[in-house]
């Protein structure tokens, strides 16, 4: 489950989308924030280390990824 999540708060019922909540009950909904688990962040960490995917023969972290986050 990722995007824009909310929580109800009476009952702690999580939904996807908002605008699917009746406006009047909207109120008792919350934002959600999730932090990446233990094995997401493994699975990144590998990826990062990787061949890229461009046909390089650098990693993905020393080649493409600089690129995407600049």
């Amino acid at each position: 489950m990722k995007g824009n999540l909310s929580m109800d708060t009476r009952i702690g019922k999580i939904t996807n989308d908002i605008n699917e909540v009746p406006p009047k009950e909207r109120k008792f909904y919350v934002p959600v924030q999730r932090d990446m688990s233990a094995k997401e962040k493994a699975d990144t960490q590998i990826r990062l280390y990787s061949p890229c995917a461009c046909g390089s023969g650098k990693t993905f972290k020393f080649c493409c990824y600089r690129k995407a986050a600049a």
